[in-house]
């Protein structure tokens, strides 16, 4: 058995998870990396900064999980460090809100860029945004600095459990129906420019493939991140009210990591697919390397 890691799903640990993070971290390093590059081409307008910044967080999200995989299977100090423990536990439910929080920015942006909301006036819900999220790293911190948690996902302490877990699910809750509200509103709203401006027979064919490209990208890349840490948030959840046995706590915990992990590899490969501007970027950083 390798040392730090001795549940029976080590395998899958060992051969899935780790070398997921491994390339998320190559992947979300290297858009980063051309993102910064050709920074006064690639940060134009809101949304690319948004785009970004989610590359960002899977980068670091990487490196801090494949650095964590490295020092269990290196050493004991996944089962030994009490702190240790604490800041694994703490950072995985910290990732799962910022990503959330990242699909609800690009869900806003959307809404507000159709709906003629200039930048100025929408600011303040980005704000608000902010503040929540703020809120919930705060509660996550708190229950993690004040209570051991042994099974690297929420703490022992009852009351630190049930504050953290109220956050989890309100943050989930709120976050997906924000998420839902936001698409569809959109989605109406796109329909509606479309219908007035065959009526006016001042149809404007590119601009409207633009934004319906621009708004089906969002949803499918918000849609990925929901879809990919949402069953681990369910489970975290059920496991923290529900007892089960260690062995399918364990399998079911693995097999939601897994998906949980797979977003730092999705994410990047969806923003590669949906701009154009970027793909550009990145072949002319790999033809200078030749």
């Amino acid at each position: 058995m390798i040392s730090g890691l001795t549940n029976p799903t080590d395998t899958i640990t060992l051969l899935v998870v780790f070398p997921t993070y491994l390339v998320g971290l190559l992947l979300n390093g290297g858009l980063v990396g051309v993102i910064l590059a050709n920074r006064r081409a690639l940060l134009v307008n809101r949304i690319d900064w948004i785009v970004a910044t989610i590359s960002g967080m899977c980068m670091c999200l990487s490196a801090f999980f494949a650095v964590r995989f490295v020092v269990a299977i290196a050493t004991d100090v996944l089962l030994v460090s009490d702190t240790f423990q604490r800041v694994c536990a703490a950072a995985t439910t910290l990732s799962v809100a910022l990503m959330f929080a990242g699909a609800i920015a690009l869900a806003m942006e959307r809404y507000f860029t159709l709906s003629d909301v200039t930048e100025r006036d929408s600011f303040k819900y980005y704000v608000y945004l902010a503040i929540y999220q703020l809120y919930t790293v705060s509660v996550v911190c708190w229950a993690f600095a004040t209570s051991p948690s042994s099974n690297l996902q929420s703490p022992d302490f009852p009351l630190q459990r049930t504050m953290w877990l109220f956050v989890c699910v309100s943050s989930m809750t709120v976050g997906l129906a924000l998420i839902v509200w936001l698409y569809v509103s959109t989605y109406y709203r796109l329909k509606r420019m479309l219908q007035v401006s065959l009526c006016n027979h001042t149809v404007d064919g590119v601009r409207f493939s633009l934004q319906r490209n621009v708004f089906r990208n969002s949803v499918i890349l918000s849609m990925a991140t929901v879809i990919c840490y949402a069953p681990n948030c369910i489970f975290l959840g059920v496991s923290g009210a529900v007892n089960m046995s260690p062995t399918l706590f364990a399998y079911l915990n693995c097999i939601t990591y897994a998906m949980f992990a797979s977003d730092v590899v999705i994410s990047p490969v969806l923003v590669f697919m949906f701009f154009p501007n970027l793909q550009a970027a990145v072949r002319r950083s790999l033809q200078k390397q030749k």
